[in-house]
């Protein structure tokens, strides 16, 4: 009986008798007999007989596929040796429950390529989670697709360095992608190698690559995620694709000094390595292709030298430089656009920005939380995009006295900077938006001068000034709505305050001051308004007086709490019969002095500001007095 369990368990350890490949029996071309040369096993187990056609394991024999069925499985910490006919050359992959189990394995001397037909499907050892250590025979000289991919926890591989520095044909993809295989080597390539394919080291722990001279691309992925300290690239190169370097956290130095064939450098290449500095001069003038996001939170990177030189580069991509350090900032000058975060929160030592004079769109959050303290923006620029200078908190200036052609301004664009001016004048009459909140919170910006000069503008958007302490506030000819909390928390001091005779509409807060204040100030609301919304429109606003259309039929709650002087005065031009004032907050306001506008005896010019009566009357026609036909 122990003879028979100790059979069994033999049995069970050992592997099926060849390498072989997941494929469906009508993928592949069995031979019409059922011989397999002298293929064996380990441990006298002797091989199968009957040609199976819904097996999952193929070999290659003089050419010709044979499949075996899988049904030996290797038990944990067997090493597994295979024995192989001398006509046996290629191993194309092996089963998945085999995999599954494969602990350690020992290609066998004789085979030349594994898994050397990869539009075949061959996976090799693709996924074989378990395997911690394999070995590759001194006849190997072609590793094919997916032989080690996502074999997480293989660390040793005995034979590989050797074959990579002096046998391997072509490096194709994924061969090592996900293993831990590299710890401590310093990896050589062999010479007459011209393309290490995409994810063919990515995630491995190798600490140096020294790469042939006859190298002309690195693929996506190639060295990604890896320990390298340093690299150089050789003159051959001409291309170097999408995320090759990428997450290289201990890369510090990249050198391209002979590299004057360079034409493509693919998007996020270097993102988040250890870059100190970075030198296009050598290839700036030929390339034709740069990506997005290559310095992407390359946080040590200080040094970028000849980017304004790259000969293709109509647009700073995004996340170009997000997150570094660099101290300088040289666009090449034809750049028609910023990138969205290309300059986000880098922390260098720049200091003033001065956008291309061809520039016409910068991108949402462009320089977001940046430390820059000075922007020029271009005559070129149309277009500023969402939180472009938010968070900016050092940026105090932004020079627009070339900006002539800026038509839109996108929402929170400049929150929270630490603009103290801002300039609409060269660009009023071009501006046509103007979205919610682009100055929000700018707590130390005083003025806009020329705003009142934007004609094209109909609308003021919610929170656009909020928290702003404007001194005085004057609006557009032609806005037809002011949005919730427009002018929150102003400071205006001025005298009078004429809201134009086009808009219908103001919301909440639109123009609550921050504390009491601007003693006597007269506000003129437009002769068109039919709504004011639901609260606190002038709160802590001193009002002496307030001329108010008959369009207007209800007075909202805390209208102008704490915002009457003493004395105040109201003038309605409507029915007052049809008149609500809400309660809440507005008893200093039921309580102040209202005077029927027929008998107002005031100034003329304010007098030819208002209309006579309770009905049939325009108020507040084009500042014009018209008598109504029906006074009372």
């Amino acid at each position: 009986m122990k003879k028979k369990i100790l059979l069994f368990v033999a049995i069970i350890s050992v592997l099926v008798c060849v390498f072989a490949i997941s494929v469906s029996a009508d993928s592949i071309v069995p031979s019409d007999s059922n011989e397999y040369g002298t293929l064996s096993t380990v441990d006298g187990v002797p091989e199968p007989t009957v040609l199976d056609k819904n097996a999952k394991t193929v070999v290659v024999v003089n050419e010709k596929y044979y499949t075996i069925p899988t049904y030996y499985l290797i038990a944990d910490n067997t090493v597994f040796t295979w024995s192989v006919h001398a006509n046996v050359k290629s191993a194309l992959g092996l089963g998945s429950d085999v995999r599954s189990n494969l602990v350690r394995f020992q290609i066998p001397e004789g085979i030349v390529s594994v898994n050397p037909n990869a539009q075949g499907g061959g996976t090799a050892f693709e996924g074989a989670g378990s395997l911690v250590e394999a070995s590759i025979p001194s006849t190997l000289t072609l590793l094919g697709h997916y032989a080690f991919n996502r074999c997480s926890s293989l660390e040793t591989i005995t034979g590989l360095e050797e074959y990579l520095e002096t046998r391997a044909t072509v490096l194709p993809p994924l061969i090592l992608s996900g293993t831990k295989w590299g710890t401590n080597v310093d990896l050589v390539i062999r010479e007459g190698i011209t393309s290490i394919s995409s994810n063919c080291f990515n995630g491995t722990k190798i600490r140096s690559v020294t790469l042939p001279s006859t190298l002309e691309a690195l693929g996506e992925y190639a060295f990604a995620n890896t320990s390298i300290t340093s690299v150089k690239i050789p003159a051959s190169v001409v291309t170097i694709n999408n995320h090759v370097f990428a997450n290289c956290s201990s890369l510090a130095t990249i050198d391209l000094s002979e590299c004057t064939e360079i034409t493509t450098i693919g998007r996020y290449c270097f993102e988040k390595s250890a870059l100190t500095s970075f030198d296009f001069t050598p290839f700036a003038a030929n390339m034709t292709s740069i990506g997005e996001g290559l310095f992407n939170e390359c946080k040590s990177l200080e040094t970028v030298t000849g980017y304004e030189l790259v000969a293709c580069a109509e647009v700073v991509g995004e996340k170009m430089f997000y997150k570094t350090a660099i101290s300088e900032i040289k666009m090449p000058s034809q750049v028609e656009k910023i990138g969205s975060y290309a300059f986000g929160s880098f922390n260098g030592t720049v200091t003033v920005v001065v956008i291309p004079d061809s520039v016409e769109v910068i991108d949402g959050r462009a320089f977001e939380n940046s430390t820059i303290t000075k922007v020029v923006l271009p005559s070129s620029l149309t277009t500023l995009k969402n939180h472009v200078f938010a968070s900016c908190k050092s940026l105090t200036v932004v020079d627009t006295s070339k900006c002539t052609n800026l038509s839109s301004i996108g929402e929170y664009c400049f929150e929270r900077a630490g603009v103290t001016s801002f300039d609409f004048t060269p660009f009023a009459a071009s501006l046509t938006n103007l979205d919610r909140g682009i100055f929000n919170e700018c707590n130390k910006l005083a003025s806009i001068p020329g705003f009142e000069n934007a004609s094209n503008l109909t609308k003021i958007n919610n929170s656009v000034f909020r928290s702003c302490p404007l001194t005085e506030i004057k609006l557009p000819a032609n806005i037809e709505s002011i949005g919730d909390q427009a002018f929150y928390k102003h400071k205006s001091v001025q005298a009078e305050l004429r809201i134009p005779n086009s808009v219908k509409s103001i919301d909440n807060h639109a123009f609550t001051r921050d504390g009491s204040g601007g003693q006597g100030v007269k506000v003129y609301l437009s002769a068109n308004l039919t709504t004011i919304s639901e609260s606190y429109t002038f709160e802590d606003w001193l009002i002496s007086e307030m001329y108010i259309p008959a369009g207007v039929t209800v007075i909202p709650t805390g209208f102008c709490n704490r915002g009457l002087s003493a004395g105040a005065v109201f003038f309605y031009t409507g029915n007052e019969d049809g008149f609500t004032i809400s309660s809440t907050n507005n008893s200093v306001l039921t309580n102040a002095e209202w005077i029927d506008v027929k008998d107002y005896t005031g100034p003329s010019a304010e007098k030819n500001y208002i209309v006579y009566g309770y009905s049939a009357c325009d108020a507040f026609y084009n500042g014009i007095h018209v008598e109504s036909d029906t006074v009372n």
